[in-house]
């Protein structure tokens, strides 16, 4: 079973990280949002305290295929390597599922 906080309070993720054998972290733009920051500081701050190895899922907010693409590529950008985009089940969306895996 993989463990995994659905947050993006630093703080709290800095505690059970100490505590917990965690997987990564989930987040999403409601999540993001009520830490009233800007996105990419609060993805590379969670980045910072969960270190390269553990998982980083996070949400795009676009609706259309290119605009898809090009945000879950600059999300990827942020947070490295292991990262997992969280994409719509749309038409668009899967469209760039496609394209996203290769």
């Amino acid at each position: 079973m993989l463990y995994l906080i659905d947050s993006a309070d630093i703080e709290a993720i800095e505690k059970i990280v100490d505590v917990c054998p965690i997987a990564g972290v989930t987040t999403n733009p409601a999540i993001i949002g009520e830490e009233q920051r800007n996105v990419r500081d609060v993805m590379r701050s969670i980045r910072s305290v969960i270190g390269d190895e553990r998982m980083l899922h996070v949400q795009i907010l676009e609706v259309e295929y290119e605009k898809m693409i090009a945000e879950a590529e600059a999300l990827r950008e942020i947070a490295g390597e292991n990262c997992y985009v969280k994409v719509p089940v749309t038409s668009d969306g899967i469209k760039a599922m496609k394209e996203l895996k290769r």
